[in-house]
């Protein structure tokens, strides 16, 4: 990760971290990647919005993932 990735991160992970300051348990985990080409690690047991269903997210080659999360509580997003 270069340097500007980094100050991406730290700046994003500040913004997130100030916008759930006053939410009682908020987990918070911030992870960059924007390089073309990167490999994706497996994201496992990611459960929906409703039910009790769970999915798993594998890169395939040749596959181009967007991930966007947010939150109702959370401005920012």
């Amino acid at each position: 990760m270069g340097e500007s990735d980094k100050h991406l991160e730290e700046t994003l992970r500040v913004s997130v971290q100030e916008a759930v300051s006053g939410v009682v348990d908020a987990e918070v985990e911030i992870s960059v990647s924007k390089v073309i080409g990167s490999e994706m690690g497996l994201i496992e047991n990611v459960g929906f919005l409703t039910g009790d269903a769970t999915t798993t997210v594998k890169h395939e080659p040749g596959q181009v993932i967007l991930l966007d999360f947010w939150a109702t509580w959370c401005p920012p997003c």
